[in-house]
């Protein structure tokens, strides 16, 4: 090898060495987006009208709250009620085998999963469920 590429070779190791020190020959870290809008902005760039629908729809989640036949309760959250009990009634998730016949005696929409688990949280907590007794929910 001749002592040019060598040069040539490490001149290029040090520019990306250079762009990125924390790890050298790495490749230039990604853009970071400050807020949502920005990076809907980014998304929509060179976008089709059907992406643009999907990018700037905001998804809901529902908390539920379904009762069996046998009296169990259970709390929980989804973006699809309708499939979720169905899913419950199957009897092939979990804590819901146990019962049989499960139906929706309490549902509230949230905007945003973070706040859907925050009140999924709190009604599984003691308070919750005092809340709940006290408007004859369970």
């Amino acid at each position: 090898d001749s002592p040019q590429k060598e040069i040539a070779g490490w001149s290029s190791l040090v520019a990306r060495w250079a762009h990125n020190p924390k790890v050298g020959g790495s490749n230039p870290s990604p853009a970071t987006f400050k807020s949502p809008e920005k990076f809907r902005a980014f998304l929509l760039r060179g976008a089709s009208p059907a992406n643009i629908n999907i990018l700037n729809c905001r998804m809901n989640f529902t908390v539920y709250i379904i009762v069996s036949l046998e009296g169990y309760t259970y709390v929980g959250y989804t973006n699809n009620l309708n499939r979720r009990l169905t899913e419950h009634n199957s009897g092939k998730h979990g804590y819901t085998k146990i019962g049989s016949c499960w139906k929706v005696t309490y549902s509230e929409t949230c905007s945003s999963r973070k706040e859907a688990r925050k009140l999924e949280k709190y009604l599984k907590s003691h308070a919750g469920k005092e809340w709940l007794k006290r408007r004859s929910i369970i």
